[in-house]
């Protein structure tokens, strides 16, 4: 991992010029703050570029912070290190790989804009998952203990599954504009995103209690990437259901692009937008069904079923990695 590169000589002058970059960086923002604050009135496009910058910094020292704390913590207690570090630097990687989106909520105002960047960070926070999976491999460790495994891969699993609910979100959005742009407009943002988001986490927190409930054996030991949360018993609710939101994803999208195209001279600005979301999907897709089928195959053929769906996977990691600048390249 990163710090691995870190010698013991030199880890607390690394530490410590760390630490001063940071109090200088935070001395300077609170600075540039109060100037800001104090002529908010003559320069408030000021301001408004320095709630992504300030939050962003905020992300990264509480994830750094809680590192550093955790792996203090762990020294005292019967805490598996490795799980605690990894919990520990979730908010470095949130604060690292998020950035961009952060930065395009505060420049963009419609529901779309939102709920593309609620599954950007869903995107993140799965993404997050695999770096357990690939230091294991790398360390040449395939299985740890189930309890261990579901800890660490809780998060990223719990935005694997809220992600086809705003996927579903996305294209509801786009047909309430299409075919009911003033219902749509009447809208109230803050309850219609709040009703999204709850419906979200009610659906991952469901099937998550359901897996937990219905594990069998905590101590076993189990190959660990984010779908070793799944249990038998609800696998196949759980594929069911994602085949069924996506399933009507796609109807909605391809509804969406009929309507789009038969009246593209007056509905310019929203095939604009259609375009690089509905690249994604049609990535994120390919990548599903892909991985689906390669693990299949795996498992009635001589191949590795534990490292071949790993190739199958690159199509979802694709999509998830490229969606900024698909996105950019529509801007």
């Amino acid at each position: 991992m990163p710090g691995s590169v870190l010698s013991y000589v030199y880890i607390f002058p690394y530490f410590y010029t760390t630490v001063a970059i940071y109090i200088i960086t935070i001395i300077q923002y609170l600075a540039i703050w109060i100037t800001t604050f104090n002529k908010r009135k003559q320069i408030p496009g000021y301001m408004r570029i320095m709630k992504p910058i300030t939050i962003n910094v905020i992300v990264s020292l509480f994830g750094w912070l809680a590192n550093v704390g955790f792996e203090i913590v762990a020294t005292k207690m019967t805490w598996n290190p490795t799980v605690a570090e990894f919990w520990g630097g979730i908010g470095i990687n949130l604060a690292v790989a998020s950035e961009f989106w952060v930065y395009f909520t505060f420049n963009r105002s419609s529901t779309c804009h939102y709920l593309i960047i609620s599954r950007a960070i869903f995107d993140v926070c799965h993404q997050s998952g695999h770096f357990v999976t690939a230091t294991l491999m790398f360390r040449g460790q395939e299985t740890i203990f189930h309890n261990y495994c579901f800890a660490m891969e809780l998060i990223p699993f719990f935005a694997i599954l809220g992600t086809p609910i705003i996927t579903l979100a996305i294209g509801i959005d786009r047909f309430l504009v299409f075919h009911f742009r003033e219902f749509h407009n009447r809208l109230n943002v803050k309850i219609y995103l709040t009703v999204i988001y709850c419906f979200a986490i009610f659906y991952a927190v469901v099937l998550i209690v359901l897996f937990y409930t219905t594990t069998t054996d905590m101590g076993k030991q189990v190959f660990c990437a984010p779908g070793s949360i799944i249990t038998i018993d609800y696998a196949f609710a759980y594929l069911y259901t994602n085949m069924a939101l996506y399933l009507v994803s796609i109807a909605l999208y391809l509804s969406i692009w009929i309507t789009a195209y038969m009246n593209r001279s007056l509905l310019a600005g929203c095939m604009h937008i259609m375009k690089p979301i509905t690249i994604i999907l049609g990535v994120q897709l390919f990548g599903w069904v892909s991985n689906f089928a390669l693990s299949v195959i795996a498992t009635s053929s001589n191949w590795d079923p534990k490292i071949f769906p790993l190739w199958g996977g690159i199509g979802i990691n694709a999509a998830v990695a490229s969606e900024y600048w698909i996105y950019n390249i529509y801007k």
